[in-house]
């Protein structure tokens, strides 16, 4: 059974704090004297994705052209994968005979990996359109879920023993490897940068969530990333500069985005919402991810500096 805070989860969230990103992330707290205007750093501005007709909507990566995917939910209750592109279009896309299809991730040749779910497995996928489908299965694993792509084509995500323990993997052409976090109980890889940077989540052996990155590679070194006074951190994408976005939880058990850059944290939370994630960042900083608002719908959204 998997216990991943990333996936869906329902949330809730807490409005008003200012975005801002200046080299890394940066927040001006509520009274804070203003920043002369050179050293100012932009304000995020957001806007909401919905496929057209869905019942809900999640972003969950963004490439360097500006080609958002995720999935919806349409009214039947089926979860599709969809892409949309810089002029507005939307795709949709459904693995043959499943009724939910996921898109996690995209990289700069339009290649996308996900996840679909047959017979009640969960199996993970990259598609280049226009096709096939090209099934990624563990070896000897009972699921397995792709998050996320870089541009070498090198893909991660997570699979499931016949113990039901969650491992990460990474997948370099036809090479599968598995890696778990040090005394971790669960581990999944969501994102991959250019440069092989992973980021993702583990859980300690307490059952506790953390967001968590690995540089050099497999056997290379692991920096475990909590936001300051949350009860629950997640991590998910990081772009080349080792910007990190994710997901937290405040000790009121309110949902927030988060942004990462080294020791700076800032809270992501979209306007008048009550509930964000933060799911993808690519190289320009535009973020995407999803909130929930005041009717309990889950919609996208774009962050642009």
């Amino acid at each position: 059974m998997k216990i991943s805070v990333h996936g869906k989860v329902v949330s809730v969230f807490f409005a008003g704090l200012v975005l801002a990103i200046s080299g890394g992330f940066a927040v001006m707290a509520h009274g804070a004297q203003e920043a002369p205007a050179a050293h100012r750093p932009p304000v995020f501005t957001y806007t909401s994705i919905d496929y057209p007709g869905a019942m809900s909507t999640s972003a969950d990566a963004i490439n360097t052209a500006g080609i958002i995917v995720g999935q919806y939910v349409d009214t039947s209750g089926n979860i599709h994968g969809f892409a949309k592109l810089p002029n507005g279009m939307f795709k949709s896309l459904s693995f043959a005979g499943s009724t939910d299809t996921e898109i996690w991730g995209i990289n700069d040749s339009n290649e996308v990996v996900g996840l679909y779910v047959l017979g009640g497995v969960t199996f993970g996928f990259s598609y280049t359109a226009p096709g096939p489908f090209i099934t990624i299965n563990f070896p000897g694993g009972v699921d397995t879920s792709a998050y996320g792509i870089n541009n070498a084509g090198e893909i991660v995500g997570d699979w499931v023993d016949t113990n039901l323990v969650t491992h990460g993997f990474t997948l370099t052409g036809n090479t599968y490897t598995s890696f778990d976090y040090p005394l971790g109980i669960f581990t999944a890889a969501i994102g991959i940068n250019n440069p092989g940077e992973i980021s993702g989540e583990f859980a300690d052996s307490m059952g506790n969530s953390h967001g968590f990155t690995l540089t050099g590679g497999i056997g290379g070194t692991y920096t475990q990333i909590d936001y300051p006074g949350a009860s629950i951190t997640s991590g998910a994408k990081t772009n080349d500069s080792a910007k990190l976005v994710g997901l937290y939880v405040d000790t009121s058990s309110v949902i927030h985005g988060y942004g990462n850059a080294g020791a700076q944290f800032v809270s992501i939370d979209y306007p008048a919402a009550t509930g964000t994630r933060a799911r993808g960042i690519n190289n320009t900083t535009h973020i995407v991810g999803a909130y929930t608002d005041s009717a309990n719908v889950t919609h996208g959204f774009l962050a642009t500096p």
